[in-house]
């Protein structure tokens, strides 16, 4: 009477029966990949978006590292300078040239170099005990409408030279170190490109970035001491 379909009447045992049995039978058609597939996400779900457990993970790890506000002060300045400590650590491009008969390393304290920045130069030669005197020349490349700069090196530590060279033009350059020392004059020039300077500095870049994560140290901390409030309130209110 009613063909294919089944009349589901509750506390019919047969159609109980022929239920489980169609489950049963498309369960080992698909191989059981649907359950398996709804177990491992409802773990995943679990452990990624239960909400106490993340909250509790965040309040432990800040707790660990912010124990007042002198804590919160340093991260806070630690995090603003860490730039800054990373380009002081040590020179962003070296070569080895040979200048005439002296064999030397020129190190760049930033590189690229950008337009109208000062960039840091060291010149190092690999006898450390010659007194050298020199200069650095910044001819412009091809295609670089520029003039010819100059910059002198001062003696340093270790006879190395140091200076420093700023291009106003972005573009090809080479740059020329002129050498005079006890074995007589000597040069050599190496390329670079001069790229121009980034929409916003390199501090405030840092700064936006970090701002979010100061944001929730902050309010944790806060909490905190909203915490400590309390249970001292109620310790009072208890004595």
């Amino acid at each position: 009477m009613y063909g294919n379909r089944v009349l589901l009447i509750p506390g019919d045992e047969t159609c109980h029966s022929e239920r489980s049995e169609e489950s049963q039978a498309g369960f080992s058609r698909s191989g059981g990949l649907g359950f398996f597939a709804a177990l491992r996400m409802t773990y995943l779900c679990r452990f990624f978006l239960s909400g106490r457990l993340a909250a509790l993970r965040l309040t432990y790890l800040c707790r660990f590292f912010l124990s007042g506000s002198p804590a919160l002060a340093l991260l806070a300045l630690s995090m603003i300078m860490s730039p800054a400590i990373a380009l002081a650590s040590g020179p962003a491009h070296s070569e080895t040239l040979m200048a005439g008969p002296y064999l030397i390393n020129v190190s760049l304290y930033q590189y690229p170099p950008e337009t109208d920045q000062s960039v840091e130069v060291a010149v190092v030669p690999h006898e450390s005990n010659l007194h050298l005197t020199g200069l650095i020349l910044m001819e412009p490349g091809l295609g670089t409408d520029a003039v010819e700069l100059r910059s002198p090196l001062s003696p340093g530590q270790s006879g190395t030279l140091v200076g420093s060279i700023r291009m106003p033009v972005r573009g090809a350059w080479n740059i020329v170190i002129q050498l005079n020392g006890p074995q007589g004059a000597g040069q050599a020039s190496f390329p670079i490109v001069v790229a121009a300077p980034g929409a916003i500095p390199i501090w405030l870049g840092w700064l936006i970035a970090l701002t979010p994560l100061l944001g929730i140290a902050w309010l944790v901390w806060h909490q905190r001491r909203y915490r400590k409030k309390l249970l001292t309130r109620a310790s009072n209110a208890q004595t």
